[in-house]
């Protein structure tokens, strides 16, 4: 445990984690915001969770694969999630189905009330009511929470994790224990699916920017400890990709086929292209979408056509106001995370990050590398976002929204403390 975290005030902090999960699962459980709008989106959410309790609803045996699908093998991913959801059928039965989405929306729930709590005593009170009132109201996190094939959790842990054990003042051997940490959730997560992983990997270096910033300022050491996580989750992705081609060779009795299998979809199906045709359990705001782009296809080169996409997800609602209904845009907060990297980035210009900062500049000046974060996954995996336009705008929340949230929150209650002093 690092001294970071053993200089917290127990009690508050204990208080701030229960009180945030309790009120996150309620969110995101019945999603208080927007009730009824996952319905929209159940036939295909049905889909991708029968990949995972196939076996434990129809009492079959798994054929092999991920968990076995119908009959037949889906070689897709490792499938991890499935095989923990397996094991779980084991002790708890059929019992399993119904504590399944719960336990995930618990779990995702859980991992955000981690971070409120960590960051409850510089937010204080007034700054971690708005971060949590936030993160309820998210349209997004509150779809993914209960599916039991994105476990959402996940998506988010290594960013948790890394910032609460992260110290700024560690020497070589203390970072390589958070180093190993790190590889080792993005390889978990990979072997539950290899969607977002770019963006999960580059989130989990946001915490040690925000903390060199706030304590030490930037140095090469930041930049190496960033570059050395990068290295990790290639690291990562490549332990969890030979796994996967085993499992799937034994499962096919071929090397070639498993081959064939993970790289048709891993690969080919999430690649740059944007010229196969959409998958039949899309929706029908992706098909749409899809039109969109044979139409400007001819005329718009394929950095134009990202462009295209990223103004699409920009149009997206982050968080619902309850109650009263009214969405506000992904791209309201990404003009709100402007303007507050702004606002601290001329009061001494960008080389006052080389020393520190305090939290509060810290928040506001790591918006870029979080960006960042969000957009790398539409250019990498173009046919993935085209397939999936109703599920990827879920990248804007890995890390990008909640740390515009908390960066928000601490200039709230800094506004606070200003008028109350």
């Amino acid at each position: 445990m690092t001294a970071a975290v053993r200089g917290l005030s127990l009690r508050p902090v204990l208080v701030v984690f229960l009180l945030a999960t309790c009120f996150l699962s309620l969110a995101f459980g019945f999603n208080l915001a927007e009730p009824g709008e996952n319905e929209r989106f159940g036939a295909f959410e049905l889909e991708s969770d029968d990949l995972v309790t196939y076996v434990v609803r129809k009492n079959e045996p798994s054929p092999g694969g991920f968990l076995g699908f119908q009959g037949e093998m889906y070689l897709s991913q490792f499938g991890l999630q499935g095989r923990v959801f397996r094991a779980g059928a084991r002790v708890l039965g059929r019992r399993v189905l119904v504590y399944g989405p719960g336990g995930a929306v618990l779990l995702l729930s859980m991992t955000l009330a981690l971070l409120l709590a960590r960051l409850y005593e510089p937010l204080g009170a007034s700054g971690t009511l708005v971060a949590t009132c936030l993160l309820g109201a998210s349209k997004w996190l509150a779809y993914f929470a209960s599916s039991v094939y994105w476990v959402s959790f996940s998506f988010l842990l290594p960013f948790v994790v890394v910032w609460l054990l992260y110290d700024h003042r560690w020497d070589a051997r203390g970072f390589r224990v958070i180093l190993l940490v790190n590889t080792a959730l993005l390889f978990a997560r990979a072997l539950c699916g290899y969607e977002f992983l770019p963006t999960i990997a580059i989130a989990s270096a946001v915490p040690i920017l925000v903390l060199d910033l706030a304590h030490r300022g930037f140095s090469r050491l930041t930049a190496a400890r960033i570059g050395m996580i990068g290295g990790g989750s290639v690291v990562a992705l490549a332990a969890a990709l030979t796994v996967h081609l085993a499992a799937a060779t034994v499962a096919t009795g071929s090397f070639q086929a498993a081959k064939a299998a993970v790289s048709e979809r891993a690969l080919t199906r999430s690649s740059i292209s944007d010229t196969l045709p959409a998958e039949p359990a899309a929706l029908t705001e992706s098909l749409k979408f899809r039109r969109v782009m044979d139409l400007v296809r001819p005329h718009c080169g394929i950095t134009c056509r990202r462009a295209v996409i990223v103004g699409m997800f920009l149009g997206h609602p982050a968080v619902r106001i309850p109650v009263a209904g009214v969405p506000v845009p992904i791209g309201a907060f990404l003009l709100l995370g402007a303007w507050l990297f702004w606002l601290h980035a001329r009061r001494g210009g960008l080389a006052a990050a080389m020393q520190p900062t305090g939290l509060r500049s810290a928040l506001a000046l790591s918006l870029p590398l979080a960006l960042v974060a969000a957009l790398v996954w539409p250019v990498m995996a173009l046919n993935h976002v085209l397939d999936h336009l109703h599920l990827d705008a879920i990248v804007f929340y890995i890390p990008f929204l909640p740390l515009v949230y908390l960066s928000l929150g601490a200039e709230v209650k800094a506004r606070v403390s200003r008028h109350a002093g």
